[in-house]
């Protein structure tokens, strides 16, 4: 219930921002680093909020609270999971260091085997969590982000997935296949990687019709899809 009410109260960008905010941080990791079943879930969406202060995400900088969100990516509980990987997504915004420590905690495996049986809202959730890690060339050139290329196409296929979930997906394919030895290591056939993308030169989404387009040249331009 507490949690609860800290998720109200930080809501309220004033109250998020008050000094007695960055006081709950500490009881929050612990009630999130416990086995209560909901109220660790409540933990998380607290938690999360509070995050939209970036001076409050400076002050978490203080606590070692990736290895915990990378841990809870995990199991049926999807409320928890997309709690979790929010706060991700506001932890490693424009923070390198912090995004490689995600990708070392096993954030992209984690997330991979998730993938095949989340909802549409979580699918969005992870493809956005991939953006912002890709962002980063230290990222999007390695072997664990090479990983995220099939399924994402994957995710690609559903036909209720999101045009922010899209425009994510194709961000994030973008990020690391215009890195040419990722292209070089890609295993789909022609059919699987170029089909899927023609629909999106037709979406209503202006910004996602130009990254299918970037996309497209990235894979024409290798001998082995044209």
């Amino acid at each position: 219930n507490a949690a609860q009410l800290c998720f109200v109260l930080f809501g309220n960008s004033k109250v998020r921002a008050a000094p007695i905010a960055s006081e709950c941080v500490e009881p929050l990791i612990s009630l999130m680093q416990s086995d209560m079943g909901r109220a660790v879930e409540s933990g998380v969406w607290a938690f999360e909020r509070l995050l939209d202060d970036e001076q409050q995400v400076e002050f978490v900088a203080a606590y070692d609270v990736v290895d915990l969100l990378v841990g809870l990516v995990s199991g049926s509980n999807h409320q928890l999971i997309e709690a979790s990987i929010c706060a991700l997504i506001k932890l490693g915004k424009d923070r390198t260091p912090r995004k490689l420590d995600m990708v070392k905690a096993g954030i992209i495996d984690n997330c991979l085997e998730l993938l095949p049986t989340a909802p549409s809202s979580l699918c969005s959730s992870i493809a956005e969590l991939f953006r912002i890690l890709t962002n980063s060339s230290a990222i999007s050139k390695s072997s664990a982000a090479a990983k995220i290329v099939e399924p994402l196409f994957m995710v690609l296929l559903q036909p209720d997935f999101s045009l922010l979930g899209q425009h994510s997906a194709l961000q994030t394919l973008v990020n690391i296949l215009e890195k040419p030895q990722s292209l070089v290591t890609l295993k789909l056939t022609p059919s699987q990687a170029i089909e899927p993308l023609i629909s999106f030169l037709e979406s209503p989404s202006q910004p996602i019709q130009q990254l299918g387009t970037e996309l497209l040249s990235h894979l024409l331009a290798q001998e082995h899809f044209q």
